[in-house]
């Protein structure tokens, strides 16, 4: 878990942050559990991914990348 956790209000909202590192702008491509086949996709405004979501709590002079970045299940289907 990093300082921050990016959430899937966060991804849209659109929501900005003062310690961007990057913008994401895909959109949420969550396939369903219960589900196969097609599935609507919902259009994302962009948004920011902070700094703190690759700082990971308890470690010093680390970063993360990637998928590794801290945020939810939701968000990731974005951010990845």
């Amino acid at each position: 878990m990093g300082d921050y956790v990016l959430t899937g209000d966060d991804v849209r909202q659109g929501r900005r942050h003062d310690d961007v590192i990057v913008l994401g702008a895909w959109r949420l491509d969550r396939h369903p559990a219960n589900q196969a086949g097609y599935h609507p996709i919902p259009w994302t405004p962009p948004y920011d991914i902070p700094y703190r979501t690759l700082l990971p709590q308890g470690f010093d002079n680390l970063l993360v990348a990637g998928r590794c970045h801290s945020a939810t299940s939701e968000a990731l289907a974005s951010s990845r």
